[in-house]
């Protein structure tokens, strides 16, 4: 799913910005595809000429096991695709995917 949302962040200038929202469909889970300016025309080499760096919250579900810190690599209840780890299902908790899974149970 793909949604425009009119940011408020004073760093965004009022522009609207287009997040991408992914869902499994083996089990439910959901993650932050991508998140870019609606205006952005992108480049000639197929990608965003002003990119949106958002950190936690565009974190890809599958993450090298190296970057994550050890509380989280040592957790026995997330897959782990050596050298991945799936880690969507901590991903649950972040207010895009929060707000995305509540307008979709409306």
């Amino acid at each position: 799913m793909t949604a425009k949302v009119k940011s408020s962040n004073p760093d965004f200038d009022g522009r609207e910005v287009q997040i991408t929202i992914a869902t499994a469909q083996s089990d439910g889970l959901s993650w932050v595809e991508n998140m870019v300016f609606a205006d952005d025309q992108g480049t000639s080499f197929l990608t965003q000429k002003n990119p949106i760096s958002a950190g936690l919250l565009t974190t890809k579900p599958l993450e090298y096991e190296i970057q994550l810190p050890q509380f989280v690599r040592e957790d026995p209840s997330l897959p782990d695709y050596n050298p991945y780890i799936d880690i969507r299902s901590l991903m649950q908790n972040n207010p895009l995917i929060k707000e995305f899974k509540k307008l979709q149970s409306n």
